[in-house]
């Protein structure tokens, strides 16, 4: 039959589920699109030209990548259900997949799947983890360096790969122009912080639920991180609602680098229980193969497995590369270090440290600035301990 007659056929439930698979698709390249609208162009004269090639192929990397192994779920998803509802010979391919879709929740096989046993999990939770500090990163460095709506990293992260946003993020932070002098980080509001230390509870909680509070749990996640970005002041006022959020006062404000340090502090306490929880082995040296093998037995796990070690290389890159037009050595011992602890508790519990690197730079570098000045304003002595200027009277 032809495509026409298919369509003709479908159910309205079919068509609506169609249409949802259609504009997913189409969301993401309009997200995509925009990135690379509002991108930042480099000023004549930066020479950060490296950073921003590698980036910019890890942008492709990345997306290619967990994007082959996303269609490799769709494909597996629809040969399972074909198996076991075989269509009857003629059946228009458009009413197939119509049935397909209107059966299957795409989204919530894919989550069971990669959250169904400890080392599924293993992989999984590195991106959960690590989603948490990127989102208070995004918008610290973003709102710092006037990088225009910012909401749109977040969300391409969430519907295409986390590992893609936080490339087309730092191209955009190495095409900004060098703050110089650097503009101070302003506090954090409510806003902003509570929904990120929020959102560590779903990640804890994700394993070891099941049922019809799985998924919730999970969609909790994804909007907490969201919050930061949404404009909810506004929001409020077109409601008609009042402003539950508190004034963004002194004291109820958080610093940047405080809420990186709490994220860190909470993170590496979930990835120790999750390493803690691991089942018995033998030995340790058949976990590195038990996770191979784990990483490849199921695309969707294949994906958002890749998405992980992309995201880990993408830490090493920016550790090495943040500090100037060309890798320091600086850089290099930094990014030594972050491979020491990708290596023993991965990129979820690695990302405050060295999101939180550049901040304690800044404070340093104010620091010796402050040092600097109280030298050259303090009044020249005698031996004697009186100044020039009451001996000269």
């Amino acid at each position: 039959m032809s495509f026409l007659s298919g369509l003709t056929l479908l159910t309205l439930s079919q068509t609506v589920n169609i249409l949802i698979l259609v504009s997913y698709i189409l969301v993401i390249l309009l997200l995509l699109g925009a990135i690379l609208y509002y991108l930042p162009r480099p000023k004549s004269g930066d020479e950060r030209i490296l950073a921003r090639v590698i980036f910019a192929l890890s942008t492709v990397a990345s997306g290619v990548h967990t994007w082959y192994y996303m269609i490799k779920f769709l494909q597996f998803s629809y040969h399972n259900y074909l198996a076991s509802h075989p269509p009857a010979f003629g059946t228009p391919s458009l009413l197939t997949i119509g049935s397909w879709l209107e059966s299957t929740s795409l989204f919530d096989e894919a989550w069971r799947h990669v959250c169904s046993s400890p080392l599924n999990w293993w992989w999984s939770e590195h991106i959960c983890l690590f989603t948490v500090p990127w989102c208070a990163f995004v918008y610290i460095e973003g709102v710092r360096h006037r990088i225009p709506h910012l909401w749109l990293y977040p969300l391409l992260g969430q519907l295409m790969a986390i590992s893609t946003a936080t490339s087309l993020f730092f191209l955009a932070l190495f095409s900004s122009p060098v703050l110089d002098p650097p503009i101070p980080r302003p506090r954090l509001s409510a806003q902003v912080y509570l929904p990120l230390l929020a959102a560590v509870f779903p990640v804890l909680y994700t394993p070891n639920l099941s049922g019809d509070v799985f998924m919730p749990n999970l969609l909790l996640l994804h909007l907490l991180v969201l919050i930061p970005f949404l404009p909810l002041p506004k929001l409020f006022a077109l409601l008609g609602l009042p402003d539950l959020l508190p004034p963004a006062e002194e004291g109820s404000t958080l610093a940047p680098s405080t809420l990186l340090a709490l994220l860190e502090s909470l993170l590496f306490l979930i990835r120790s229980l999750t390493l803690l929880t691991l089942p018995p082995l033998g030995s340790w040296s058949a976990l590195p193969s038990l996770l191979l093998q784990t990483l490849y037995a199921h695309p969707a796990q294949s994906s958002i497995g890749f998405d992980a070690v992309h995201v880990s290389l993408l830490l090493l890159l920016y550790s090495l590369l943040r500090r100037g037009s060309q890798p320091s050595k600086a850089g290099a011992y930094e990014a030594l270090s972050a491979l020491a602890g990708l290596i023993a508790v991965g990129p979820g519990v690695v990302a405050p440290l060295v999101f939180s690197g550049g901040l304690r730079e800044k404070k340093n570098l104010k620091l010796v600035q402050k040092e600097v000045l109280k030298v050259e304003v303090a009044p020249r002595r005698t031996r004697s301990g009186r100044s020039y200027g009451d001996v000269k009277s």
